[in-house]
């Protein structure tokens, strides 16, 4: 039987990236609506069933979620100024909201000095973000970190053209269905043979809830490939990335190598990018579950 919510999953994701890409403007059902050619009568019963909430919450919550990675890293950047760009009319109504949400303020976020204060402010306070330590690795200073972390270097990236499949929900669980996906699109055109794999990874799951985190599995594209079927087309921004290569064995090396990433970049005084993806690279992947990967952090 024809599942009848598919033909509308792809626009989905395009309100989506279109939220994403103008968090800063102003943003609404109709505008949204208008942007995948659904009438907005429609569309907020189609976002919310294939979503799980309704246009505005996901505006609110992606806001939200910048927000709390832009007070802690921008320190240059003043509370007000944050919830102005966040869609509020005051710093005042911005805290109630961002308390009742994640069950810490913004004054406690712009208080933690390292990643590891944020690290534990989230895991003791956050109400929507996944249960304690059930990703011990985030954030969290390794052992040996002078050793562990002396290969991370920084690069000039260009931009990139992706074509994608996104993929939500836990990490680590729900990338290998996207990427199946992808192939089955990417391989009868012959661009496994030219092109590279990347994933993106959106969220930061001591924040988002695990059933909403974001995963975008992509391969890079030239202009001459458009959009088709589930799949869509993005650009990764061009600048500087922190980067560290990696042999993955086992999936728990992810979040380690991730860790690693973060607490490089923060030991060498870089400022994480509020705009820039996190990104990884894959060189090979094997059948028996190696992956040569490059992590990439957005810093500026």
């Amino acid at each position: 039987m024809t599942d009848p919510i598919k033909p509308y999953q792809k626009k989905v994701w395009q309100a989506m990236q279109y939220i994403e890409q103008n968090l800063e403007q102003p943003l609404n059902l109709e505008v949204v609506a208008s942007k995948v050619f659904i009438s907005k009568f429609h569309f907020h019963r189609i976002f919310k069933i294939i979503s799980g909430e309704s246009v505005a919450s996901y505006i609110r919550r992606i806001r939200l979620e910048k927000a709390v990675h832009n007070i802690f890293s921008c320190k240059h950047k003043s509370i007000t100024d944050i919830a102005i760009a966040a869609g509020f009319s005051s710093s005042q109504n911005f805290s109630k909201v961002f308390q009742k949400q994640f069950g810490f303020t913004p004054s406690q976020i712009r208080q933690c000095e390292d990643f590891q204060q944020l690290n534990l402010l989230l895991r003791k306070n956050s109400k929507n973000g996944n249960a304690p330590f059930a990703y011990p690795d985030y954030y969290r200073p390794v052992a040996n970190q002078q050793e562990k972390i002396m290969d991370l270097i920084t690069a000039e990236l260009s931009e990139q053209r992706v074509a994608y499949i996104r993929a939500i929900g836990a990490y680590g669980t729900v990338e290998e269905a996207a990427y199946g996906k992808l192939m089955a699109w990417a391989v009868p055109q012959g661009l496994l043979e030219t092109q590279s794999i990347l994933s993106i990874c959106w969220d930061n799951p001591e924040i988002t809830p695990a059933e909403k985190c974001r995963t975008d599995v992509c391969i890079t594209v030239g202009p001459e490939v458009n959009a088709q079927g589930d799949v869509l087309i993005q650009t990764i921004p061009a600048g500087k990335y922190a980067q560290i290569r990696r042999t993955i064995t086992d999936k728990s090396q992810f979040k380690k190598s991730w860790n690693e990433v973060v607490a490089g970049a923060m030991e060498q005084s870089m400022q994480i990018s509020d705009n820039g993806p996190c990104f990884e690279f894959y060189h090979s992947a094997s059948s028996d579950g190696v992956f040569d990967v490059t992590f990439n952090l957005a810093v500026n």
